[in-house]
């Protein structure tokens, strides 16, 4: 199971698959997380997801982690907001 064509995890998947010779033979695409994880709790496949998704999950037992011999993979995101809103000191103290 993978996320959607257009998810930076994906990309980073396919373009690991593609290096490394590996040509699945069936691929589920889901749009949601959640029901990705649902589907692996209930023995229907192995999802790739970041880690910080499935965290709870692997604490309570419902979930095995399966080694990656890649290494790590990370995903940067970009945080942006409109130059002009105003922006509580909350939201603040988060981004700087």
């Amino acid at each position: 199971m993978l996320t959607e064509k257009g998810c930076r995890y994906r990309q980073l998947f396919d373009h690991t698959f593609i290096a490394s010779g590996l040509h699945p033979s069936q691929v589920f695409e889901f749009s949601s997380v959640e029901a990705m994880k649902q589907c692996v709790i209930a023995g229907l496949g192995v999802a790739v997801l970041p880690r910080m998704t499935i965290q709870k999950e692997l604490e309570n037992g419902l979930i095995k982690e399966l080694p990656w011999q890649d290494g790590p993979m990370y995903v940067h995101s970009h945080l942006v907001w409109h130059k002009n809103k105003w922006i509580s000191p909350a939201l603040a103290a988060f981004f700087f």
